[in-house]
């Protein structure tokens, strides 16, 4: 049987791995899908590996045959996002009748920022968590609430040892100004720095972050085409088509991966079943992607993990009318996406930016870590109700 195995992965005959995913999907699970899955304590957790017997197997049997020691190779991770496609093109459209909406609440910083730590002294990032709750009809109209508050925390224990040696000032937004509620319609006005979509119509305050509900519904399905238009930014969804990052995402592979990423987590209207699957094609397509089996995200919830690991590269910029190249930050950007093998929905996304990034015209700057998950989805019957 190994050597039956060891053939089969050298004359590369092995491009789906059904047994291995089934062995990886969460054993914690309660049997609950994702449309109940509802959190009152969201603190966020460090990443947890916990791969099972079955991905220590094969991944130490395929780092073995192709003398990688203890890492897993790109194949296997391509061969997983494939199946995850198979298993996307056969599940049932999520289709919305007359006054029902699609909700979806995700955890995740709603506010961060960095303070300055006082002359001589190294500033220091900070965030606050909030949910961001968005109801979407049939026809891309629907309502965003966002809640944030809570303490202040730190990105690292590092941000927190320059906040005590700047003297522990009041840091983050005890106001809780970052609470808000938008209405959107499809069609409506584009406001700066809002997501795209259905395109988001502010009432009552200005949005001052983007809240992206993706309108897909006019995405191609034929992979070659996808992957084009996600790498060259002509999706036609803005806020997927702009450069992702503030100077520590500069490779092909890092703006892909990060595009993709959100376009599967959504939320969106007008997916089926043939883009998903396509969607992940396309992220199996992206080289670098290395499986990382099954994980938990900030919020808790187990998957399947997946990794891009992408290093910066210079970049060209104009600053004050001269062009000049920006040098590229000492450390790589790393990028995680969990999927939930058994519906394959993108639990959660996460980015870890180097800790500081050259900006052209504005020097050095501290990069904000990011991540978002979905603790929640349904279709119901009203755009107040969450279950």
């Amino acid at each position: 049987a190994y050597a039956r195995l060891q053939e089969a992965i050298l004359g590369g005959r092995i491009d789906s791995p059904p047994a291995l995913l089934r062995a990886a999907e969460p054993a914690a699970s309660s049997g609950r899908g994702v449309d109940e899955r509802r959190r009152s304590n969201r603190r966020p957790s460090r990443r947890v590996l916990v791969g099972t017997l079955a991905v220590m197997i094969i991944g130490g049997l395929i780092s073995g045959l192709l003398g990688i020691p203890g890492t897993t190779p790109p194949s296997a991770a391509a061969a997983a996002l494939n199946h995850l496609a198979s298993e996307a093109a056969a599940a049932a459209p999520t289709t919305l009748g007359p006054g029902q909406y699609l909700y979806t609440e995700t955890s995740g910083p709603v506010l961060s920022s960095t303070s300055s730590g006082g002359p001589g002294k190294e500033g220091f990032r900070w965030y606050q968590l909030g949910t961001v709750q968005q109801w979407v009809d049939a026809q891309g109209a629907g309502r965003v609430v966002i809640t944030g508050g809570g303490p202040a925390q730190f990105f690292t224990p590092a941000d927190r040892a320059a906040w005590i040696a700047a003297g522990s000032p009041p840091i983050g937004d005890p106001s809780n100004m970052i609470d808000m509620t938008t209405t959107y319609q499809p069609g409506s006005p584009l406001p700066v720095g809002a997501g795209n979509g259905p395109h988001l119509q502010p009432v009552g305050q200005p949005i001052p972050f983007p809240l992206p509900i993706y309108d897909v519904s006019k995405l191609p399905t034929d992979v070659s085409t996808l992957r084009s238009e996600i790498a060259q930014g002509t999706t036609g969804i803005s806020s997927i088509d702009r450069p992702t990052g503030l100077g520590w995402c500069t490779s092909a592979a890092c703006q892909m991966f990060s595009r993709t990423s959100d376009l599967l987590q959504g939320p969106e209207f007008g997916s089926t079943p043939a883009l998903r699957a396509a969607l992940f094609q396309v992220l199996a397509s992206i080289p670098g992607i290395q499986l990382l089996g099954t994980v938990t995200d900030h919020d808790g919830q187990s998957g399947l993990g997946f990794e891009l690991v992408a290093p910066a590269s210079s970049m060209s910029a104009t600053c004050n009318g001269t062009k000049e190249t920006v040098p590229p930050p000492s450390q790589p950007t790393t990028f995680e996406i969990v999927v939930d093998p058994t519906t394959t929905t993108v639990l959660g996304t996460s980015h870890t930016p180097p800790p500081t990034v050259n900006l052209p015209c504005t020097g050095v700057v501290h990069a904000m870590p990011g991540w978002r998950d979905l603790v929640a989805s349904a279709v119901v019957g009203n755009d107040t109700a969450t279950s």
